[in-house]
């Protein structure tokens, strides 16, 4: 069962509402739902946490590519194991409005994902990605392959979410609650 429920995302009022800050996102909504706790800064500043029943909700409070230390320093502060850890980020190779548990995969160029796996050492971090990943223009025979080139993430992840799919994104959070609070692991 997982204890301790991480999102990934930047500090900072310009981040908020973007799609690189899912993961925060998330969890306000499962410690709203779960009528946790204010968050409180740890000491370090490295991020803050909630408590809720039998969970601790934590958001990271550094940039986005420097999870990983603030990851590692959570674990220890809060003496979870990384099996009862879910991190839940944003992903860019998901479609809009999709979901994947992932258990020891690779990073996929994801920066703050790479960097938890470099202060761990491990990759054996069960993630909740969040597709961000905006449809693709209608292809027709008369683009060209240039214009048919995927949008590269940096292109958007730092845009705040549009209003459409916002609502996509917010609609998989209701549905957290239930594999969150099941006694097994998926």
């Amino acid at each position: 069962m997982f204890k301790l429920i991480i999102g990934l995302g930047n500090p900072g009022e310009e981040y908020q509402d973007t799609y690189h800050n899912v993961g925060h996102a998330a969890v306000d909504y499962l410690s709203k739902e779960l009528k946790s706790a204010r968050f409180k800064t740890l000491p370090s500043k490295k991020s803050t946490y909630s408590k809720a029943s039998n969970l601790i909700f934590v958001k990271t409070a550094t940039f986005m590519n420097q999870s990983g230390p603030a990851v590692k320093e959570t674990l220890k502060i809060f003496k979870v194991s990384l099996p009862e850890v879910l991190v839940i980020h944003d992903d860019s190779d998901l479609a809009i409005g999709s979901s994947k548990l992932s258990h020891h995969r690779g990073a996929a160029g994801h920066k703050g994902v790479q960097s938890i796996f470099d202060s761990l050492k491990t990759k054996e971090v069960w993630r909740l990605r969040i597709g961000i990943r905006p449809p693709e223009p209608k292809s027709t025979l008369s683009l060209s392959a240039s214009s048919l080139s995927r949008i590269k993430a940096g292109k958007f992840v730092l845009s705040k979410i549009k209003a459409d799919d916002k609502k996509r994104i917010y609609s998989l959070f209701p549905g957290m609650i239930a594999k969150l609070i099941e006694k097994e692991k998926p």
